[in-house]
């Protein structure tokens, strides 16, 4: 090997030169600069290494960065979810208040119209029910649910029942009920059953939150790295200036700005001692101060004084790490002298070494539903206070009967049995000396005795209707029309009255003595109101309603026009005078008064000279029946 002038030669047929020194000039004889605007070897290597490098990093990257989306997407799928199971429990909740406000709303007046919310609530609750079912995936919240379910039906089941009663008309049987607290209690056992369940479920929001937060840190850590070490390996190969990276690292963190700052609920970092670190837009507007005079000072301030003690609790439980979240709802003293309620979530992050850093502080607005929820108990607390007015308005009510009863009872009917008396001795004693016509006055005002005194005694059975409690129990039709038919034999016999019973016949629902009553009433009105001259022909039939039975009583009488049919089921409403029909013009209305306390109903179906169709309508009683 020769060396000559500088330059090493690798054979004289090698045609290839390395300088050693310095940049050969123009003519260099086989010269190749590796530094060169051309490019040579070492730059072509310095180039496919650092795009190699960089393909290689974005790769791997690419696949973590994929990973972390993919629990960064779960995560944010659990908390919708439990977002959503959180949402599920408050409406069931919102629906038993509104079965319950609707429920007493019928019992303080027995218009249908109030049940509206009860029926509607009965609707969703199932609904509500099953939703929750397909949520719950952790079993410490489905430990929960047949709890839950079997208070909500026991909740129903007491409404249901008192709803019930009041149809019947039993009203005080129905208030019993309310005053035995015994549906307080299921609601106060199942608020905290519900209250249970959304506890564990707003821990689990915290840490699916927290876990969201964190895969979308990890994203964003990712992404921030594997854009600045691409950038550094472009920038070892092609020499870019360092600034580039800086651009990127700003737009990442322009973009994690956006995100804290555009946020639905307001977030805080805070302090350990309780001072605002950074705080969002949504926190500002929601407690109405701006960024600068947050930032000025502590959570305690603008907490509400009666709020302050358990918050600051939770904290103490958290530094001590007794917990790893808490979730609480409190109240901020807004700037411009009013309160808001917020449901405040609150998570710690710790360094390295396990020394607290700071609060994630998570606010939600609740203003709405916390003014919602005053509104409810409101209501309910105006409608206990009318149910017991109501209810000593009733009591005086049926007091005021009871001695006005007594008053017809005793103090009406002893004047009459006197005038009775008095015109029976006259007639008898003096029956020679008595013009006829004396005579025909003395038997008139006998009669009219008699009438005033079947007059009393049917109000005294119309306010025994009213005020009775009758207990229920399966009656057999069958059974009532054999009783009816012994009882009026003689009736139907002095008439020449026809009565088919198209038997068998089923069992009812009710009173025995309040069924028997309506039913011979109704035979009696048959055989009585019948053009002169005309033998009464008197069908009783039933027929199958649903849950009820209808019990038709049809006669060939002088039928009653439609515009009265209503009227005859009133008290003393008469539609012919004494002389042409007798009767007081109380039996239709003790009708329909006792069916109306053994919760069913009654009614007319006539045309004048046609006849008429008189039912009651009563539940079906159980299958088997022992009579």
């Amino acid at each position: 090997m020769a060396i000559t002038g500088g330059t090493a030669h690798l054979g004289a047929s090698s045609g290839t030169a390395w300088r050693v020194g310095r940049r050969p000039g123009p003519g260099a004889e086989g010269g190749v600069d590796p530094s060169g605007p051309s490019g040579g070897p070492v730059l072509r290597r310095g180039w496919t290494t650092g795009l190699f490098a960089a393909t290689l990093l974005l790769a791997v990257t690419a696949l973590a960065l994929s990973l972390v989306l993919d629990r960064l997407a779960d995560a944010r799928a659990l908390v919708q979810k439990t977002d959503r199971i959180i949402l599920t429990t408050e409406l069931l909740l919102s629906d038993l208040k509104d079965a319950e406000t609707g429920q007493r709303g019928f019992l303080l007046t027995g218009e249908a119209g109030y049940l509206a919310p009860y029926e509607a609530a009965v609707r969703s609750v199932d609904q509500r029910l099953s939703e929750l079912d397909v949520l719950t995936i952790v079993q410490e919240v489905r430990d929960h649910l047949p709890r839950l379910r079997a208070l909500t039906r026991e909740k129903l089941a007491e409404l249901a029942r008192t709803i019930d009663l009041r149809r019947r008309g039993d009203f005080e049987a129905a208030l019993e009920v309310v005053r035995t607290h015994e549906g307080k209690h299921t609601m106060d056992t199942l608020r905290d059953e519900i209250a249970a369940m959304t506890t564990v479920e707003r821990r689990l929001l915290e840490e699916r939150t927290e876990a969201a937060e964190f895969h979308s840190r990890l994203a964003t850590v990712i992404a921030m790295a594997t854009s600045l070490f691409a950038c550094l390996c472009a920038a070892a190969a092609y020499r870019i200036p360092a600034r580039r990276n800086m651009a990127d690292l700003r737009s990442s963190e322009m973009r994690f700005d956006a995100t804290f700052e555009q946020a639905a609920v307001g977030i805080a970092l805070v302090a350990p001692d309780g001072r605002w670190l950074r705080v969002n837009e949504r926190l500002c507007a929601i407690t109405g101060y701006g960024r600068a005079e947050l930032l000025g000072g502590r959570f305690q301030s603008i907490t509400h004084p009666d709020d302050l003690e358990t918050d600051e609790a939770q904290v103490a439980a958290l530094l001590r790490g007794e917990i790893q979240t808490y979730s609480l709802e409190k109240r901020y003293l807004r700037k411009d002298g009013g309160t808001v309620w917020v449901n405040l979530t609150v998570a710690l992050v710790r360094r390295a070494d396990g020394s607290p850093q700071y609060f994630i502080s998570l606010i939600e607005d609740i203003a709405a539903r916390k003014t919602a929820e005053f509104e409810v108990r409101r209501l309910n607390e105006n409608l206990e206070r009318l149910v017991d007015e109501r209810t000593a308005e009733l009591v005086e009510a049926n007091r005021q009967l009871d001695a006005f009863a007594h008053t017809v009872s005793h103090d009406l009917r002893a004047p009459l049995r006197a005038v009775e008396g008095f015109s029976q001795a006259l007639r008898e004693d003096m029956e020679e000396g008595l013009l006829e016509e004396a005579r025909a006055h003395a038997r008139r005002i006998e009669a009219a005795v008699e009438r005033m005194d079947g007059l009393i005694a049917d109000v005294l059975a119309y306010s025994r209707a009213q005020q009775a409690v009758f207990p229920l129990e399966p009656v057999s039709l069958d059974r009532v029309l054999w009783n009816a038919e012994a009882d009026l034999g003689p009736v139907f016999s002095r008439r020449g009255a026809e009565v088919e019973i198209a038997r068998p016949l089923p069992a009812v629902l009710g009173n025995r003595a309040a069924v028997r009553q309506a039913v011979e009433n109704l035979l009696t009105n048959a055989v009585k109101f019948v053009p002169p001259g005309t033998a009464p022909r008197v069908r009783v039939r039933t027929e199958e309603k649903g849950a009820s039975v209808r019990l038709w009583v049809e006669d060939n009488g002088i039928g009653v026009p439609r515009g009265q049919q209503a009227r005859i089921f009133e008290p003393f409403e008469r539609l012919h005078g004494a002389e042409a029909y007798e009767g007081t013009g109380v039996g239709l209305a003790i009708v329909r008064k006792a069916v109306e306390r053994m919760g069913g109903s009654c009614g007319v179906e006539s045309e004048p000279g046609a006849g008429s169709r008189f039912w009651i309508e009563l539940p079906r009683a159980p299958e088997t029946v022992t009579q």
